[in-house]
């Protein structure tokens, strides 16, 4: 059986997963950091290495994402992780058709086609932490105001964590 390693390597924290052929995940790793960390993203890759009982040698290929991807020495190949939010996304709730990332670094907003695929997105230049940019970016993303977006959240029927997927309709 062949296995993989994925590596996130973002501005706060490096995430590793192992998956075998079929995509089950048999080990990951979250590791805590104070900014972009050679050190940390390898922390994390040698706790899910060996949380599988595998060695870098055993990998059949790695792939990277985030603002580190280029620092993950063991990757083939890397993707920006807009790339991989849509494709992962789809993959896990298909019918999914937007995406909302507020990260440590930025917040970006997603809309993804039925393939998985990226059709457009929009990101502002900062954390979300305190700057509201976020809301910002997410009204325009959906095509409203940034004042309608409280009344219209206050008319849904349905809390969050009962969601199963995301609405494929537009507002226009």
């Amino acid at each position: 059986m062949n296995h993989y390693l994925g590596v996130d390597l973002g501005s706060t924290t490096s995430k590793a997963v192992v998956v075998d052929d079929t995509g089950t995940i048999e080990a990951s790793s979250i590791v805590r950091m104070g900014a972009v960390s050679r050190a940390g993203m390898q922390r994390a890759v040698d706790e899910a290495l060996a949380d599988a009982g595998l060695r870098p040698g055993d990998l059949s290929g790695t792939v990277s994402t985030g603002y580190g991807r280029r620092l993950v020495p063991l990757a083939q190949r890397s993707f920006t992780e807009i790339t991989c939010h849509a494709r992962g996304t789809s993959a896990m709730v298909p019918g999914a058709r937007l995406v909302i990332d507020i990260g440590g670094q930025d917040s970006k907003v997603i809309a993804v086609d039925a393939n998985g695929l990226v059709e457009t997105f929009a990101m502002n230049d900062r954390c979300a932490a305190g700057t509201g940019k976020f809301l910002e970016v997410l009204a325009r993303a959906v095509e409203i105001k940034l004042p309608e977006m409280g009344p219209l959240a206050m008319q849904a029927t349905q809390a969050v964590a009962s969601l199963g997927a995301f609405s494929t309709a537009s507002r226009k």
